[in-house]
């Protein structure tokens, strides 16, 4: 029986050497040894013959076996500058053709220079010559293998040559053309088409056409959305005429300020508004000389001493902080009396509260000059009671101010008391004087003046009753009004609407506004025909930093029959101060002669 291939050990390692293989054969011995060297084919190869073109063979063989195997030829040969050769073994050679490039020196104006191209190996063995030739304005030379190539000081046109093209021709085609040259108007050479239309496109076929268009007339399909700041007629899909409206700014305000001009600028919330203005103030303090701050200058508030400290944070915030007092040279605020609240206690200089000692006074004594008194008990040392005796006098009498003695009350006299809405009420005695005081003026002094602000009492008292009050020189009192310097009620100053005039020559006032002058042209500026009692309008005539322009002027409405009037009197007002700046406070107060308009804060 054969031996099956499966009961041979198999060989996995490649140091072992194989000595037989095992083959199988359809017909006869089925089973069969093979030696390995019989499976190997080696390969010889070798160039056929010996010169510029070389065959390169290579003949396979096995062992025992009767033929060769067929050899594969391949035929190789060198062209060019490279040279291939065989000699009949496995070698060929391979042999290629170096060149150098020299040129011949020469001085400008030879104006020819041999350029010598040499090959060295190979099949290209020999030199070539090329001479390189200037003409004309062309200088040619070399030096050191380098050639220099000078086309002169003139750039004449040696040759021209132009072809006019399916689209655009010039009046004149040259051929080689030298010297002065013109190719004449150069222009599209398009003819007029079929069309009878003065309005033409230039179409593919060189022709002035009109183009023709299908699928019917006008727009098919169109939409637009409104921006943010841009807007018109919105449309969907809309077909044919399509009209987009008006397409402009949006304007989310109406009316005055709104109201787009020169004066004004669009702002992010899509309205047109007028940019505030910067006023130059002043800085002043309680010494020294007083500041002109203007615009771009930095103001720095700080301390001359460690009493106040100072402190800038976000959001535009000045903190000022005061320094609590901490004893010895350190200046500030009473501190915290936390600790030291009830009356017995004292500040002392280390910033402390704490209660005195008997460090001090140690004895204190009482004496006086009224006989009508005695004092007792004294001196007082640490602690006592000082004890005021009355000296003689019975029920009835008074202290008699000029004796100091107890006397009795003059005859028909009756004793009453002043009582007041705060304090103790004031027992009056014969001879004893009340002094109602009215009218407090700017100078400290009591009187009855006008245009005066303060506290008034009746010119009459009456019975048992003084009535006092403050002086009202104009206005209304009511929440959004308060008690001016003037004796008059009044909207606080400051809360301004600023208008810049740069260019408007007349301007109806509006109260509450603050008007800058800076239009270089005279302004006449109309106040409120119906002003109300404490209306306020700013003035500032400022056109540049010298000063505004000075036929600037102030009308009031009805001047010449009506009753209003400025500074009483009934003229217009003419701003002749190039720097003038001022508040205008009315007043229907004594009209129709009091002030009506009155000039305040004026500079």
């Amino acid at each position: 029986m054969a031996v099956k291939f499966s009961e041979f050990t198999a060989k996995l390692d490649a140091s072992v050497d194989v000595t037989e293989v095992v083959g199988y054969l359809q017909t006869g011995e089925l089973n069969v040894r093979i030696p390995p060297a019989n499976l190997d084919t080696t390969y010889v190869v070798s160039t056929g013959n010996a010169g510029a073109s070389p065959t390169i063979n290579l003949q396979g063989t096995k062992p025992n076996q009767a033929a060769a195997i067929a050899p594969t030829t391949i035929s190789l040969t060198g062209s060019g500058a490279t040279l291939l050769a065989g000699n009949g073994s496995s070698i060929i050679d391979f042999g290629s053709t170096a060149y150098a490039l020299t040129s011949t020196d020469s001085v400008v104006g030879n104006n020819s220079v041999p350029v010598v191209l040499t090959g060295t190996g190979g099949n290209d063995v020999g030199t070539d010559t090329v001479t390189i030739v200037g003409t004309g304005t062309v200088q040619v030379s070399s030096a050191t293998n380098v050639i220099t190539i000078d086309g002169g000081s003139v750039a004449d046109v040696n040759s021209f040559t132009n072809v006019n093209g399916t689209y655009v021709s010039a009046a004149t085609v040259n051929t080689a053309a030298v010297g002065d040259v013109t190719t004449g108007i150069i222009d599209l050479n398009a003819i007029d088409g079929t069309s009878d239309s003065t309005t033409r496109f230039l179409s593919k076929d060189n022709t002035w056409d009109v183009p023709s268009y299908s699928g019917g007339a006008g727009v098919t399909d169109l939409t637009n959305v409104m921006g943010t700041f841009v807007t018109g007629t919105s449309n969907a899909a809309q077909a044919g005429s399509v009209s987009l409206g008006t397409i402009d700014l949006k304007n989310n305000g109406t009316g005055s300020p709104t109201t787009p001009d020169a004066t004004k600028f669009y702002r992010g919330d899509a309205s047109w508004q007028t940019v505030a203005g910067y006023s130059p103030w002043s800085l002043s303090g309680q010494t020294g000389t007083a500041q002109s701050i203007g615009s771009g200058e930095t103001v720095t508030v700080t301390s001359a001493n460690t009493a106040l400290t100072t402190s800038v944070a976000a959001t535009n915030t000045l903190t000022l902080t005061s320094t609590p007092f901490g004893g010895n040279a350190i200046v500030g605020h009473v501190p915290d009396a936390s600790g030291g609240t009830d009356n017995t206690k004292f500040l002392k200089g280390d910033g402390s509260w704490a209660i005195p000692t008997n460090s001090g006074v140690t004895s204190v004594g009482l004496s006086t000059n009224v006989a009508a008194l005695t004092v007792g008990s004294t001196p007082v040392t640490g602690s006592g009671t000082l004890t005021l005796n009355r000296n003689g006098g019975t029920a009835g009498q008074y202290i008699d101010g000029d004796s100091g003695a107890w006397t009795d009350l003059p005859a028909g006299y009756t004793q009453w008391s002043a009582i007041s809405d705060q304090g103790a009420s004031l027992s009056i005695t014969d001879g004893t004087v009340l002094d109602f005081n009215g009218r407090l003026a700017s100078d400290g002094s009591f009187g009855n003046l006008p245009n005066e602000a303060g506290i008034y009492t009746d010119t009459a008292i009456y019975t048992g009753e003084v009535t006092t009050g403050l002086i009202n020189n104009g206005g209304t009192p009511s929440a959004t009004t308060f008690y001016r310097g003037d004796g008059q009620w009044a909207t606080v100053a400051g809360g301004y609407t600023t208008e810049f005039i740069g260019s408007s020559t007349t301007v109806s006032a509006v109260k509450n506004y603050l008007y800058i002058l800076a239009n270089p042209q005279a302004v006449t500026i109309t106040l409120p025909a119906s002003p109300s009692d404490g209306d306020t309008i700013g003035i500032a005539n400022n056109l540049d930093a010298n000063g505004g322009q000075v036929g600037n002027l102030l009308v009031a409405p009805g001047t010449g029959g009506n009753t209003d009037k400025i500074m009483g009197d009934a003229s217009d007002l003419v701003l002749d101060n190039a720097s003038a700046a001022f508040d205008l406070v009315f007043s229907s107060a004594d009209a129709p002669n009091g002030n009506g308009w009155t000039i305040v804060g004026a500079n």
